[in-house]
């Protein structure tokens, strides 16, 4: 059960900060877990697994709606890391989505420096796609 919690405290400051100045319409978090890092007590907490990030994100209001996935990655030297789909309500401009990430990338790093922004957002239309890595 520890990894829960960890899970929605890598996702939840990122898309708060997008939802700050954007409405998020629908959040789609895919979560790619190391499945050496994966024991019978975490599979068997699974369901509390996604819907504690689902929870997170749409009972804060952060999103209108959440869906969660869990990638288990047979590669042993891989991070948990943290595939961020969000339809935003208009158009946006994604230099400014970009600096508010990283803003929030900077800022976490000083308190959790294992959660970080591993690439720079993709962009299309009304879609922002991000991932964090979260270091061990």
């Amino acid at each position: 059960m520890p990894m829960m919690f960890p899970a929605a405290q890598a996702v939840v400051p990122f898309i708060s900060t997008i939802w700050n100045h954007y409405l998020i319409l629908e959040s789609e978090v895919i979560c790619d877990i190391p499945g050496k890092a994966v024991d019978a007590e975490w599979r068997a907490s699974l369901d509390e697994f996604l819907s504690s990030i689902e929870l997170a994100l749409t009972g804060a209001g952060v999103a209108m709606q959440a869906k969660t996935m869990v990638f288990l990655n047979p590669d042993e030297t891989a991070m948990n890391r943290y595939i961020v789909h969000l339809l935003l309500d208009r158009a946006f401009e994604p230099s400014k989505v970009t600096q508010l990430l990283s803003n929030t990338a900077a800022e976490i790093s000083m308190h959790a420096p294992e959660y970080r922004l591993k690439y720079a957002p993709c962009f299309t239309d009304q879609l922002v796609i991000f991932v964090i890595e979260a270091g061990v």
